[in-house]
């Protein structure tokens, strides 16, 4: 009975992402497109200067016209993401600005943001509870059908023995999203978080079914606090996690690790083999490309018995119609148990990219990536150091 109610949670929470998702899309479309306006008029201008100098501006400007693509697609995988939490440290802040600029693309709704400045961090399925901070707004934005002011804030909050709130005592984040909306009637308070429960003609009630079900996970507590005419609040409580947090070091891009020696690149696609192919001959390598596993594991084996073997491999880790990444990464450690493989994918939330140890990898390196960023994983991989983007 476990098993079945388990299933239909599953269910419920898959048909409340599609949901979101068709909400959401219009407004990502219309950003992609201006981000890849960006991109290709910077470099169509970049390709007719002849001033190095406003050439180098064209670039830098695609560059971060790409960064911008490249945020957004992570925070729709992100959002795709669902099952059984699977935590990690997490500055919430950080997570609900973004959560706020994706879910907002294409709105005219004003959203602020309030986050305590010494605000905890939790440990979190952060793509689960993204779709919690989605849902919200979502369904914030469907309250005020004639524009308003959405607030989203964030708190630190100790429970003891005598809160009201059902939950253990001890350290928490309290995220709020309030809204100017007509607010809930006070007889439909207490089913909103009910499984295909609600009052718009539109969308099937899952939203809020959802978040409930995501925050009961992580051991936390969602509720509404409305009245008729004045809006609504939606808090939510997930527990903290009170540490220090080392601060990451800002590293000159400028000083690359270069290297010696020849690197086996295995990618399906052709795009991703030249350029790859190109970075690595700016950092001192020698480079051989094939595109599936099959011939890597040849050409790997070939190597092997001659006198120059690879450095190292960067494999994809999917390859549609052939072996991938995962396949073949086994078939080389039993040719060479000392292989260094390095895993890239522009799945970047697959299991293999954040524990690629477990599965023989020397390394992973999510996609889209920079010269410097491919320059640290593969020296920490040559000298035997586990490295990931």
């Amino acid at each position: 009975m476990s098993q079945k109610k388990e299933r239909m949670a599953q269910e419920r929470l898959k048909i409340a992402k599609l949901e979101s998702v068709g909400v959401i899309a219009g407004g990502i479309v219309h950003d992609l497109n201006n981000l890849l306006t960006g991109i290709l008029g910077n470099l169509s201008l970049a390709r007719l200067s002849d001033i190095r100098k406003e050439r180098t501006g064209f670039l830098k400007a695609a560059e971060d016209a790409s960064e911008g693509v490249k945020d957004l697609t992570l925070q729709l995988l992100t959002f795709s993401k669902g099952g059984s939490p699977v935590v990690e440290l997490v500055d919430l802040g950080d997570l609900l600005n973004k959560a706020i600029t994706f879910t907002m693309h294409g709105s005219s709704i004003t959203c602020n943001l309030e986050i305590q400045y010494d605000l905890w961090m939790v440990s979190i399925d952060a793509g689960q509870i993204n779709q919690v901070v989605n849902n919200l707004i979502i369904n914030a934005q469907q309250a005020m059908p004639d524009g308003g002011t959405i607030t989203v804030a964030a708190r630190n909050i100790e429970v003891d023995s005598e809160s009201e709130l059902p939950i253990e005592s001890g350290s928490y984040v309290q995220v709020s999203v309030s809204d100017e909306g007509t607010g809930v009637p006070l007889d439909d308070q207490d089913r909103i978080f009910d499984p295909f429960f609600t009052t718009k003609s539109k969308g099937s009630g899952l939203g809020l079914a959802a978040s409930y079900s995501i925050v009961q996970a992580h051991r936390g507590h969602i509720k509404v606090i409305s009245y008729p005419g004045e809006g609504s609040r939606f808090d939510f409580f997930v527990p903290a996690t009170i540490e220090e947090c080392e601060i990451e070091e800002i590293v000159d891009e400028s000083e690359l690790m270069k290297g010696v020696g020849t690197i086996l690149v295995m990618d399906d696609v052709e795009l991703i083999r030249t350029l790859a192919e190109t970075m690595l001959v700016k950092l001192g390598f020698e480079t051989v490309t094939c595109d599936e596993g099959e011939k890597a594991i040849e050409l790997y084996a070939a190597a092997l018995e001659s006198d120059e073997p690879f450095q190292a491999i960067i494999l994809d880790l999917t390859v549609p119609g052939g072996m991938g990444g995962k396949d073949t990464i086994v078939r080389l450690r039993e040719i060479d148990p000392e292989v260094r493989a390095i895993v890239a994918s522009g799945y970047s939330d697959d299991a293999i990219m954040a524990s690629y140890s477990d599965y023989g990898f020397s390394g992973s390196l999510a996609k889209p990536y920079k010269l410097e960023e491919l320059s640290e994983v593969l020296n920490d991989a040559i000298k035997g150091v586990s490295a990931s983007t």
